[in-house]
């Protein structure tokens, strides 16, 4: 901002105020060059608008140039409590018949009593007999999940544990205390509702061979495969766990071991395994001394007079993960495989003849793995990966025989090339598992006497949807018929769209213009309040497309789609909406709708509509379908054709006049005006500094030469004195 100071002459001259009126006057072709950008700114927006309009039009009447639109039908049953039917737009009109002999039903596998000493979720597996760590491993149609159930896990644990992983097999565990028995039901029914439980026989002292049935009380199990096989591997995941991601600076770890010392630098991205390494690298581990993660996930030495501090010898500082159990180390499935991948590996899992591939990267969490492995083509085969409570990965087969085993490689085959990380060791065979498995029955029907089974108890048959509530002792009537009402509600919703259209441009075209009124300059805002800019500008943005052609054009390409028959149809079949009942002008029970004064508008006679599309249901979606693919004419299409065509064309010319929200200015027309206009504004801009510094470097000049007459003459009167 330019500083000036003048007034030394005492000429009494407001100079400030006297070039700011100077510069108004100047202005004056800027400020009408921003009135007219901002004039052509509220055009594109109106122009937008209605484009925005037409747009949805054109998708109705994309809609209503396909059959499905007429093709509605009606269908309904004798006995709806057994048996529910609609219609789609293939069904066959006519009368048919249903008879349920089966209901498809989901797969379901219920415990007997429980008979622990203290009935609810709360209560720990070892009250149901439970001795010592083993696997659950339930199957669906969707994969397979193995979760390690402990004896001082509860029944809600276990419950959340396997409803938490129901999208990856499709099985879902309840619990009813006041029945006290447990409830797995697949989400699916027919052969896709599978349930498949198999339980690892415990071990230790008190060895239970079918925990299934004397922990679960599930009865029915029977041995599975003697070739069932484990595959464990080394790396503890919850190593690989960031130790605290909220650090918003580095800490320092000192490690005391007798005289040594050693100082450690840990960071926001600092894994568990890193400062391990870093800690068995340096002076300590030199001195004899190594660690680890023990079991519950702290820092162990292998010497217990090790001690921590910061780097003031402060122990109290040393960060909680690394001194207690961390919380998020109970969650180790969030943990990345390896952070410090650069290009993308490949896992690839084989079963007999069934392979999955695996993509790891630095972002892929063992979590991700595990759900992508158990939800696969392997994991619908039963086999499983989980992370074991020392957090390793684990590979669980059913069946480890020669055609079953576990193989894993790279995308070439190569098993060498599996990423180190995994650390998986040789599988552990000869692991003995009971099973359990129910799947669910499929609906059995008798359509017009045809038997067809379905897994699931809603199904499409000659394209009637039907949904079987009961088993029926007889075959159930079912109706189909034309849907006039659906037809005619398709129909008038199109029309009413179109008046809407109608409206809204006739009212834009007609819309008056207030000359007097052009956008508010700068300084003109200055003295208008809130409430009177409103009212101004609304006047200001009055008549901003009146006469518009583009649109009067389309008015009356409008009108002509509507009004003009449709040539080409069969003789005596209709060729005119009017013919049908809609028109520009209809008489109903002597009143007349519609006249030439309303530019277009559409009007229907119910009964006569409802009536065509009863008796001659063909003719009137011809009508609208109609399309005798020729590009340059219209007759042949029908009115639904035609105004698709037409609503495209005329967003087309808008378009290239207005643009879209997303357009730049120099790909349409109002675009590159507005452009023109910003680069003459700065222009004059460039034009009305330069002016003004001149006014004021004058009245500069001015003043002080005035000043020195006044000098001159103070002078000469003291020389006269």
């Amino acid at each position: 901002m330019v500083t000036r100071l003048n007034g030394f002459s005492n000429t009494g001259i407001d100079i400030d105020d006297t070039v700011s009126k100077l510069m108004k006057a100047a202005r004056m072709p800027q400020d009408k060059l921003k009135q007219q950008k901002q004039s052509l700114e509220w055009q594109r927006d109106d122009y937008r608008s209605i484009n925005t309009k037409i747009m949805s039009f054109r998708d109705l009447a994309f809609n209503m140039k396909l059959q499905s639109a007429y093709q509605s039908k009606k269908a309904t049953s004798v006995d709806d409590t057994s048996v529910s039917v609609t219609g789609t737009a293939t069904a066959t009109p006519g009368n048919y018949t249903l008879k349920v002999d089966k209901l498809a039903t989901a797969g379901a596998v219920t415990s007997g009593l429980l008979t622990a000493t203290t009935k609810g979720t709360a209560t720990p597996l070892s009250d149901l007999g439970l001795t010592d760590t083993t696997t659950l491993t339930v199957g669906g149609s969707k994969g397979t999940k193995t979760i390690e159930v402990k004896p001082t896990d509860t029944l809600g644990s276990i419950i959340a544990s396997i409803n938490g992983s129901s999208s990856i097999t499709g099985v879902n565990l309840s619990y009813d205390s006041s029945i006290d028995k447990l409830f797995f039901t697949s989400s699916s029914t027919g052969l896709a509702g599978q349930v498949n439980l198999s339980m690892k026989s415990v071990g230790g002292a008190t060895p239970i061979a079918d925990p299934l049935a004397s922990v679960l009380k599930i009865a029915g199990s029977t041995p599975g495969s003697t070739t069932a096989s484990t595959t464990t591997g080394t790396n503890n995941f919850a190593g690989s766990l960031v130790i605290d991601s909220t650090l918003k600076t580095s800490k320092t770890v000192r490690v005391h071991f007798g005289g040594t010392t050693a100082d450690f630098t840990v960071d926001k991205d600092t894994t568990y395994d890193k400062l391990i390494s870093d800690i068995n690298k340096s002076a300590i581990g030199t001195a004899g001394v190594t660690t680890s993660l023990d079991s519950n996930n702290n820092l162990k030495f292998s010497d217990p007079t090790v001690t921590l501090s910061d780097q003031n010898d402060v122990a109290a500082n040393v960060p909680s993960q690394l001194v207690t159990p961390a919380p998020n180390l109970a969650v180790p499935l969030t943990t990345l495989i390896d952070q410090n991948l650069s290009t993308t590996k490949t896992l690839r899992v084989k079963v007999g003849s069934t392979t999955a591939d695996f993509s790891i990267d630095k972002t892929t969490t063992i979590g991700k793995l595990v759900d992508a492995i158990n939800s696969s083509a392997i994991g619908k085969l039963g086999v499983s990966a989980y992370l074991d409570s020392a957090h390793h990965l684990v590979f669980a087969n059913p069946d480890d025989s020669a055609a079953n085993k576990v193989v894993l490689s790279d995308e070439a085959n190569n098993p060498a090339n599996v990423i180190p990380q995994l650390a998986l060791g040789a599988p552990v065979t000869g692991q003995i598992y009971t099973k359990v498995g129910k799947t669910g029955d499929q609906a059995e029907v008798l359509f017009n006497g045809a038997a067809a089974k379905y897994d699931t108890n809603s199904f499409t048959i000659n394209g009637l949807n039907f949904t079987a509530k009961k088993v029926t002792s007889a075959a159930i009537d079912v109706n189909v018929s034309g849907d006039t009402d659906a037809v005619y509600n398709n129909i008038k919703n199109f029309i009413d769209k179109y008046n809407e259209l109608i409206d809204t441009i006739n009212t834009k075209v007609t819309e008056k213009k207030y000359r007097d009124y052009q956008p508010l300059t700068d300084d003109q805002r200055k003295d208008l309040k809130d409430d009177q800019i409103t009212a101004w500008e609304a006047k200001a943005k009055s008549g901003m497309l009146r006469s518009d052609d583009i649109l009067k054009q389309a008015i009356s390409g409008l009108r002509s789609s509507f009004s003009s028959p449709v040539s080409g149809l069969p003789t005596g079949d209709a060729k005119s909406l009017t013919d049908i009942g809609i028109s520009s002008s209809v008489t109903i029970g002597g009143a007349i709708s519609g006249s030439y004064l309303e530019n277009g508008k559409i009007y229907i006679d119910d009964a006569k509509l409802k009536k065509a599309i009863a008796e001659k249901p063909d003719q009137v979606m011809a009508l609208f379908v109609a399309d005798d693919k020729l590009k340059d004419v219209t007759g042949g299409d029908g009115i639904a054709t035609r105004l698709n065509n037409l609503a495209s064309s005329i967003i087309s010319k808008i378009t290239t006049k207005a643009g879209i929200t997303a357009s730049v200015d120099t790909s349409y027309t109002l675009g590159k005006t507005t452009k023109e206009i910003d680069k003459r504004v700065d222009n004059l801009t460039t034009k009305l500094d330069a002016l003004q510094t001149r006014y004021y470097n004058q009245f500069t000049a001015m003043e002080k030469y005035i000043n020195q007459l006044q000098q001159q003459s103070a002078q000469l009167t003291q020389q006269m004195g």
